[in-house]
């Protein structure tokens, strides 16, 4: 025997905690309930009650579940071989994993890309054998013809640049390696008899970067051979460069030539087309939607399916249903088996009564707003020691158990309050005034407009405050409590009093800056015009010395001095006449371009001698 999806069988490790947890809480029960009377007295007091009933269904609900996950696992026992006629086409991707492919032009990368576009073919072949070549300076079969497309599409995700031993790309060994694989792979077949030629087929998926200049003969090869050829480009035009990434898939850097200058790989869509109409066939670029696949599946189609061979397979008989049919009768027993004893039930079913009518004297109504009410009051009694998270939970599990009450609500407002936040006050507090109005407890609408401008003040809302602060006056004086009247007024005085500080602080800062802002427009307009003045005062001296410069020097000493100067142009050497000088410059900067023009012609001439993308 063996399961399909075993992975399931690890849900039975939970089933011996789930019981023990069931006999604790089973426990915890009768404790709870011995609280309420001694054992002796429960089959006088609640003669329907039956622990035993509930753990029972419990251990069906237990013996259900271990029995569906055992379903789930899908056993298997029992088989039958069963024959098949395999056919199909023979069919050898050719993938580039060239440093080139992890540029990012496309989404996520071109690397990424070829595998989820091979993912889409392989989801749409059926009984055709793949192989697999992988390239870039070197190549190999990384996986042989096979049938079994599971196992190529594992074999296709593992390959990356760092799977080939050395860097660069030949596609034209590429083809080459792939034509060797299909003729090892029809003589498997056939025991040495070549299959039809047109159920070979070779699909080539890469940039198109090619660095040995073969691809195009061993294309052509492929067609004398009868080989079908297609080609699929991978890349955008405007290409990108070469990331350089570490173990864990991490970008370093970018790749770089031999002279520091980054690498750029592009797309050559041209080298690829032309190579597909070498080798007879078509080329297509990848595209988001990936419609090429369904082209490539047409031309596919119309190719002739070789007959591999009479397969036997060896099928497991499926036995899922029985532990199914087992846990659904668990369940129904489960369901069957009631809670309590039926016999207060009957009794009751005899006298016509239904516990609807049972409690029609209402007294049995009083427990949930009870409870509320004792709720309440331990969150009040929290409250007043200064114990607010506690507060705040009994005042929760009372609203609980009637959220529409406004005394409730205006207590989650006092507490709101006190623990600063102001908004959810403020929505409590107008909660319970709506909601006190509709129930006419016109007192604690008041009081909830009271503590409503309160909360509108500290939030800084002062007209709102104003406006909750008069309606809770008017409300005090038609329900006659002079006190919270009182206190209203009291705190609306205060607030307009302060809202009127506030406008007389600004009105005084603004009649403060005039005088300032008056101040500093005097001072600029007389700085305005001292500039004014002394640039008239500037040009009338400039005027001067400009008068006194058109002159002719009328003192010996001045004119010396000018001669002197002049004389300092002149070129004075001793050992060098200028013509002298004048030919050895000259000759200095031919010398120097002569330099130059080696220079470039060095760096011109240097070729980069190894390319690894």
């Amino acid at each position: 025997m063996k399961f399909l999806d075993p992975q399931w069988l690890w849900g039975l490790m939970a089933l011996p905690f789930l019981f023990v947890w069931l006999v604790i809480d089973e426990k915890r029960r009768k404790q709870q309930f011995t609280r309420f009377a001694q054992p002796a007295l429960w089959k006088f007091l609640s003669p329907e009650l039956n622990f035993k009933l509930r753990f029972r269904k419990s251990i069906f609900s237990l013996l259900a579940l271990g029995f569906g996950l055992l379903a789930l696992a899908r056993p298997q026992w029992g088989s039958h071989e069963e024959k098949i006629q395999v056919t199909g086409l023979d069919v050898v991707l050719v993938l580039d994993v060239s440093n080139s492919m992890w540029t990012e032009d496309v989404v996520p990368s071109r690397l990424q890309k070829m595998k989820h576009w091979v993912r889409t073919l392989l989801s749409t072949l059926n009984g055709d054998r793949v192989g697999v070549v992988a390239f870039a300076a070197s190549t190999g079969v990384v996986c042989p013809l096979t049938s079994d497309l599971a196992y190529v599409w594992d074999t296709v995700q593992i390959l990356d640049p760092k799977t080939m031993q050395n860097q660069g790309t030949d596609i034209g060994l590429a083809l080459q390696t792939a034509s060797q694989a299909i003729d090892r792979g029809a003589e498997e077949v056939t025991g040495g008899k070549q299959a039809p030629v047109a159920s070979r087929v070779v699909i080539l998926v890469s940039d198109g970067e090619d660095h040995e200049n073969q691809a195009l003969v061993e294309a052509a090869h492929l067609r004398e051979r009868g080989i079908k050829f297609f080609v699929i480009g991978v890349g955008t035009e405007k290409g990108g460069p070469i990331p350089v990434r570490d173990d864990s898939g991490t970008v370093q850097g970018y790749k770089r030539d031999r002279r520091g200058e980054p690498v750029l790989s592009a797309f050559h869509s041209e080298f690829l087309a032309e190579l597909a109409s070498r080798g007879g066939g078509k080329f297509w670029p990848t595209t988001a939607q990936e419609g090429e696949v369904n082209e490539l599946i047409h031309e596919l189609g119309g190719l002739a399916r070789g007959d591999y061979a009479e397969r036997r397979f060896l099928v497991f008989e499926d036995r899922f249903q029985i532990p199914l049919a087992i846990a659904v009768i668990l369940l129904i027993l489960e369901i069957s088996i009631p809670v309590r004893n039926l016999m207060l039930l009957g009794v009751i079913a005899a006298l016509g009564l239904t516990p609807g009518s049972a409690r029609a004297d209402g007294l049995l109504h009083a427990p949930a707003p009870l409870e509320g009410y004792l709720e309440n009051q331990k969150g009040l009694k929290a409250y007043q020691q200064g114990n607010l998270e506690e507060a705040q939970r009994r005042f929760g599990s009372a609203q609980a158990l009637d959220p529409t009450r406004p005394e409730l609500e205006f207590n989650q407002g006092v507490l709101q309050l006190r623990q600063g936040e102001i908004d959810r006050a403020v929505e409590s507090f107008k909660n319970s005034a709506s909601w006190a109005e509709k129930a006419k407890q016109f007192s604690l609408r008041d009081k909830a407009l009271y503590n409503l401008a309160n909360a509108l003040e500290k939030k800084g809302d002062t007209k709102e405050a104003i406006r909750s602060y008069v309606e809770a006056i008017e409300g005090a004086v038609q329900d006659q409590d002079p006190r919270l009247e009182q206190q209203a007024r009291k705190n609306l005085q205060l607030v307009m009093e302060q809202a009127k500080k506030r406008e007389q602080k600004k009105r005084d800062q603004q009649k403060q800056s005039q005088p300032d802002q008056q101040q500093k427009n005097q001072q600029e307009q007389n700085q305005n015009q001292k500039k004014g003045e002394d640039q008239k005062q500037e040009g009338q001296k400039q005027g001067e010395d400009q008068k006194q410069a058109s002159q002719k020097p009328e003192d010996g000493k001045h004119y010396q001095e000018t001669e002197s100067w002049k004389k300092k142009e002149d070129f004075n050497s001793q050992k060098m006449t200028s013509e002298d000088a004048d030919r050895v410059l000259a000759e200095l900067k031919a010398r120097e371009r002569d330099l130059q023009e080696k220079l470039q012609k060095k760096n011109g001439n240097q070729r980069n001698q190894a390319k690894d993308w």
